[in-house]
């Protein structure tokens, strides 16, 4: 455990985000294999797309919604809950985020783990002096951009 805390210390922030944004995407196939696994069903398989829909949808899911989720979620509860332990801070914050994109069960389980990698990189950023919102914002807008492509060009 030392040896990684140390590598993701002495890494750059470019690197820090290529990592970031690989394990999430990672996450989201392991997990959605595993629900797969025990049918957990998507209620939103069938439904198109249309090339206007999509720009609206890009344009909120890579532009807007990460910014406003990352000001809600890390910024501002990460000051509400500032006297609370940093393992049980990112648990409580990631069932919130988890809450919030309630669409489907497979959305709530992907929404907590993946809460739980933006509030590492919250926290590891604030410790690194970076700008912890830029680089959680950053993260969730390049994860949302290649899953929303990727569903794009499977379902249309």
């Amino acid at each position: 455990m030392i040896k990684i805390y140390r590598l993701l210390y002495n890494i750059n922030i470019v690197y820090y985000l290529i990592i970031s944004v690989s394990l999430a995407l990672s996450m989201s196939f392991i997990v959605g294999f595993l629900l797969n696994i025990i049918h957990i069903e998507n209620t939103f398989s069938n439904y198109k797309i249309s090339k206007l829909e999509f720009k609206y949808i890009i344009a909120l899911t890579v532009f807007v919604i990460p910014i406003v989720e990352t000001l809600v979620f890390q910024v501002f509860m990460f000051w509400i809950l500032k006297n609370i332990s940093p393992a049980l801070k990112n648990i409580i914050i990631s069932i919130l985020f988890a809450a919030n994109h309630y669409y489907t069960i497979k959305q709530i389980i992907f929404s907590f783990f993946l809460c739980c990698l933006f509030n590492f990189s919250y926290m590891y950023s604030l410790k690194r002096k970076w700008n912890s919102f830029l680089v959680v914002t950053l993260i969730h807008s390049s994860y949302n951009f290649i899953v929303s492509m990727v569903y794009y060009s499977i379902r249309n």
